[in-house]
């Protein structure tokens, strides 16, 4: 794989570099340099460790009657092979966790700005996971704009008049009558929120920064506990996103299942969305260190790349892996910027086209779709030479046309 390499993992290829050079330079009179370095690969072994090959050019002793650029463009080359080998497994370090009523607090971060029926289901499985299951977490939303605001505060009122006691510290909302800005909305929830037990108010909190189309399940809360710890670490997990119910299910021949029937992790159903890093768990005090987010970033998207890129330059622990307790539900996205009033750079385009195409089906599954007429041909074909050997009916198999009409425009 062609990369440049940013933190932990340019350390690593620095050191064999060096590594490999202090080898070449022993009894030589002509110094290598990093300069001489023209390509390399490197393999994790599982049994042995990580082996890096590396490509310099020769240093050949200079000849006082060569033509100078005759040397210069016919070197040789000199492989080394560098090693760095697996320890011994050695237990490190054990840990017990608190019990349910002890857990740390998360504070949700969730920036919104209509989306009144998705919220609607966002709050209607917070309660059921967060408040009824795990009951040591809070809400904060940032809403921006008027429209759709009123229908927010009713939609929170009516899950905390649910919720059984009536506990108000719970949930609250920040309005912004400003337009949307993920980035800043996620900024001014962090500042907001503490732990009410702090009188003070200066006690560092856990912060779950989410999205209204986002489904979590209470494991997923204990992870975000686990790999999150402040000045140490920060927890980036991978989301599996799920694909368009409507085409999945279509091309199946079943009906469309309800919502907590479609979470399920496999290669027909979504993916995992290992180039989002919107979804984070990291404690205040590593956010502001940081300095946040860049909130100069407007429209689709961005910022927590920005973000996440912080942390990976910085001395703080990246955990990032795939979760199973946490998905994105499928919903059309629009990529012109016409309807929040932004246009988008062309960057921020081509991104939000590949994600997308990336959201709607999978590769086979928008095969069958581009394909269908003929596919459907194929079927008409067979089914017509059936009838002309037998006189007995057959049904004839076809491709749904009726996907086509529930595709996202």
């Amino acid at each position: 794989v062609v990369e440049k390499p940013i933190g932990y993992k340019r350390k690593d290829l620095l050191d064999a570099l060096n590594r490999a050079l202090e080898s070449l330079n022993r009894n030589v009179t002509l110094k290598y340099t990093l300069d001489d370095f023209t390509e390399g690969i490197y393999r994790n072994e599982p049994t042995t460790g990580t082996q890096y090959e590396l490509y310099f050019r020769t240093k050949d002793t200079p000849n006082r009657t060569s033509n100078s650029h005759h040397e210069h463009t016919n070197h040789g080359v000199t492989k080394v092979v560098v090693m760095r080998p697996f320890a011994p497994l050695q237990t490190i370090q054990m840990e017990a966790y608190p019990k349910v009523h002890e857990k740390e607090l998360i504070h949700i971060i969730l920036p919104l700005s209509g989306r009144s029926a998705t919220f609607q289901n966002f709050m209607d499985k917070f309660f059921r996971i967060a408040l009824t299951h795990d009951r040591r977490v809070h809400l904060t939303v940032v809403y921006f704009g008027n429209e759709g605001l009123q229908e927010a505060r009713a939609i929170m009122s009516r899950v905390l008049g649910a919720k059984s006691g009536g506990n108000s510290s719970s949930l609250k909302l920040l309005a912004l009558n400003e337009t949307f800005s993920r980035a800043k909305g996620l900024r001014v929830g962090a500042e907001k929120v503490w732990d009410a037990t702090d009188k003070s108010k200066s006690k560092d909190v856990l912060l779950f920064m989410c999205d209204v189309d986002i489904v979590f399940s209470a494991k997923f809360l204990d992870r975000c506990r686990w790999n999150a710890k402040p000045g140490k670490k920060v927890y980036y997990p991978v989301v599996f996103s799920l694909y368009n119910p409507h085409v999945v299910y279509t091309l199946q021949g079943r009906e469309l299942p309800p919502e907590t029937d479609q979470l399920l992790i496999s290669r027909d159903t979504g993916f995992w969305r290992d180039f989002g890093y919107g979804m984070t768990c990291q404690y205040r005090s590593d956010f502001l260190k940081v300095r946040g987010f860049d909130e100069e970033i407007v429209g689709w998207g961005g910022e927590d790349v920005m973000l996440y890129r912080k942390y990976v330059r910085s001395s703080i622990k990246v955990i990032r892996a795939t979760d199973p307790g946490i998905f994105h539900i499928w919903h059309p996205k629009v990529c012109t910027g016409v309807a929040s009033g932004q246009k988008l750079t062309a960057d921020q385009y081509r991104a939000c086209i590949r994600s997308r195409a990336l959201n709607e089906a999978s590769h086979a599954q928008l095969g069958f779709l581009a394909f269908r007429d003929d596919i459907a041909a194929h079927y008409q074909d067979d089914s017509n030479a059936t009838k002309l050997h037998t006189p007995q009916k057959l049904p004839t198999k076809r491709i749904p046309t009726s996907v086509t009409a529930r595709r996202t425009t």
